[in-house]
């Protein structure tokens, strides 16, 4: 089976859904009809960011928002056991452990 993406853009539309989303970088409640990009997590569930916060430094380091987004998702596939997210989770930056400068 070949393997999904681990996120992919997105026009916001919360007709189907019984909650809004937030940014997981700015915090705001992602309106209907905004450009997003969106990775399904471990736990069943799925964290967006506005395209525009995607591109910004997340969190403190210097991997942007997307690379997050790109983690997390590999991380759920790696959960059900795509090889391929597995070897990216053993190489990738964003899963090294840090070191103290």
């Amino acid at each position: 089976m070949k393997m999904p993406l681990p996120l992919w853009p997105a026009v916001y539309s919360s007709v189907r859904r019984k909650h809004s989303h937030r940014c997981q970088c700015c915090r705001k409640i992602i309106v209907e009809g905004e450009a997003v990009i969106m990775a399904r997590v471990v736990g069943k569930a799925t964290r967006c960011m506005h395209e525009d916060c995607a591109a910004k430094p997340f969190g403190g380091s210097t991997l942007t928002g997307r690379d997050f987004l790109e983690g997390w998702g590999m991380e759920y596939l790696a959960a059900c056991g795509f090889p391929e997210a597995k070897a990216f989770i053993e190489t990738a930056p964003i899963f090294q452990p840090r070191t103290a400068a």
